[in-house]
């Protein structure tokens, strides 16, 4: 894989310079590519993507194969099922599920990361930092990421699939108490407001942003925010089927009628809604837990 690294960065650089195209230049706004990561993969230090080097072959007004063989940059259809798990399985703070969705990392690491591009690297990282922060509420973990990629996002109007995973990663560093959350929100913000050109994929990993993000109001007793974040989850989950996010947005259903509408019959219903959805899917877990802060509400409720 060094060898493939190696010739992608004679080739590009001796391409770029022909034509006479600073970095700063090739790299226009940096949405697609930063200059940080031309110079790495100019070095032979970082493998493109397939859809960075498109951008590239792009730029240079060629097509990729003057740049390297098709097949060489192909992701191994193993490593995308690993993926794929490593994004959607859902562990409820579970020790039997962590333990599981961490086997799906070892292998990616022993048997795939070394040779992935750059791209999928940060995507692996990422997705594993914000596990190891949910699990053990300690925030470090993938500071690096924050630090490398945060002012980009905050840039941005526009997101990749990364940049989800990145924002994902930092909400759950809020909910650990170490990052600001009307930053969060600002980022949640765009992403909502571009939801529409993501594809399946990345709109389940806005609906688990958008999870996080109605956890740290909740958390932070902020219910009077909730609504909004709960309407567009409502409108995500009909688009994508991915139902499995319900007994949670009822929760916040639930906690808003409490707190903001003071309805606690209305809020009854979609706690046991919750409860119950859970329960269909064999979350007795979430179920117990979300019983759990029903009554803990109700007692709440009661002295105040």
């Amino acid at each position: 894989m060094a060898e493939i690294r190696s010739e992608i960065g004679k080739n590009l650089r001796r391409l770029r310079e022909e034509r006479g195209i600073t970095r700063e230049v090739f790299c226009n706004d940096e949405n697609e590519l930063t200059v940080r990561q031309l110079v790495r993969i100019e070095n032979g230090e970082s493998l493109p993507s397939l859809k960075k080097l498109e951008y590239i072959a792009k730029v240079l007004g060629i097509s990729v194969s003057n740049i390297v063989d098709h097949d060489k940059v192909v992701l191994p259809s193993r490593y995308l099922e690993l993926k794929y798990l490593v994004i959607h399985f859902m562990t409820y703070g579970d020790e039997e599920r962590i333990r599981l969705k961490e086997a799906y990392f070892d292998e990616i690491y022993e048997s795939y990361f070394e040779d992935l591009p750059e791209e999928e690297q940060v995507a692996i990282e990422a997705i594993e930092a914000a596990l190891n922060v949910f699990s053990t509420e300690k925030a470090e973990y993938g500071e690096n990421l924050i630090e490398e990629y945060f002012e980009q996002l905050m840039a941005k109007n526009k997101f990749s699939q990364n940049d989800l995973l990145i924002i994902k990663l930092f909400l759950f560093k809020c909910l650990a108490g170490a990052k600001d959350k009307k930053d969060a929100m600002i980022l949640v913000d765009k992403m909502i407001a571009t939801k529409d050109s993501f594809d399946k994929t990345s709109l389940y990993i806005i609906t688990r942003n958008l999870i996080a993000m109605t956890s740290i109001l909740y958390q932070d007793e902020d219910y009077e925010r909730l609504r909004p974040y709960i309407d567009e989850l409502d409108k995500l989950v009909k688009e994508t089927q991915y139902f499995q996010q319900q007994p949670g947005i009822d929760m916040m259903k639930g906690t808003y009628a409490f707190y903001v509408e003071k309805d606690i019959e209305k809020a009854k219903v979609y706690y046991n809604q919750a409860m119950i959805c859970a329960h269909s899917f064999g979350e007795l877990d979430l179920e117990n837990k979300i019983k759990k802060e029903m009554e803990k509400h109700l007692k709440k409720i009661k002295w105040t």
